[in-house]
């Protein structure tokens, strides 16, 4: 959440466990991995996308979606 726009009055407030605990819970019983992309540009990490499971394998719900802010503005949000 360093730099990050998603509600910045809360940075600080959660550790990153928490965070991930939380973010982890949203799988459903699925291994939180499979819905987790991160994005790299040139070998660097550039944002993450969570995904979780929806009712059935053809409906997913965007649960998370970041980019580092030196990323920010490339398209790679709409990507």
């Amino acid at each position: 959440y360093v730099g990050s726009l998603d509600v910045p009055e809360l940075n600080g407030t959660r550790t990153a466990d928490d965070i991930l605990t939380g973010y982890t819970a949203t799988a459903k019983g699925r291994p939180a991995a499979e819905g987790w992309f991160l994005a790299r540009v040139g070998g660097a990490a550039a944002g993450v996308l969570l995904v979780s499971a929806g009712g059935d394998d053809r409906v997913g719900e965007v649960v998370y979606l970041g980019l580092v802010p030196a990323f920010r503005r490339r398209g790679l949000g709409d990507a």
